[in-house]
């Protein structure tokens, strides 16, 4: 005899049988990403607060640490020091660089006479110029300077004319005296 199927029972349909095996994967894929979540707010709070409690024993630490250094009468004199140093180091003129930086333009043939400091603003300085256009030259070239604040022509004078009959040549020394003043801590 052939095989028959005796079931009796009716056939369930399609979706009925499959409906809870399908409900409870959406249910399971639902909770995963939910437990997920819950495990990482759980985790990123206790390191939160374990980070707060580190940075308040923290600055417990440096605070005690700088009660300890103000108290040490050695750092506290250092500090004192330290703030008179540098006081006298803001008020202090650095001549030489100043006095190189007016040399470095200065042209040939001509030279100082005088220098005189007018406190820690400037300097007046006498020169011996043989043209005139090296002292407009001159000055000029002062005033690009760099640190050099202003420069003021106080006097000039024509002096010294000299005639040779070899070479035909006419001389004449131009006696000046310039201000300059400094941009105070110009290097």
């Amino acid at each position: 005899m052939s095989n028959l199927n005796l079931n009796l029972l009716p056939r369930k349909p399609f979706f009925k049988r499959l409906f809870r095996p399908i409900l409870s994967s959406v249910v399971v894929l639902a909770i995963v990403p939910f437990s997920v979540m819950l495990v990482n707010y759980i985790s990123d709070s206790i390191s939160e607060s374990s980070l707060k409690a580190e940075i308040s024993d923290m600055d417990n630490r440096v605070q005690g640490m700088s009660k300890r250094l103000q108290s040490n009468q050695v750092y506290v004199g250092y500090e004192e020091m330290k703030k008179v140093a540098d006081q006298l180091e803001l008020s202090r003129t650095d001549w030489n660089y100043f006095i190189n930086r007016i040399e470095i333009h200065l042209p040939g043939g001509a030279k100082y006479t005088s220098l005189t400091s007018q406190g820690n603003q400037g300097l007046q300085i006498g020169f011996v110029f043989e043209r005139m256009s090296d002292v407009i030259t001159y000055i000029a070239r002062l005033e690009k300077e760099p640190g050099i604040e202003a420069v003021k022509l106080s006097s000039i004078t024509k002096s010294g004319e000299s005639a040779t009959e070899d070479n035909l040549e006419l001389t004449s020394n131009h006696t000046v005296n310039i201000d300059v003043f400094f941009h105070h801590k110009s290097r």
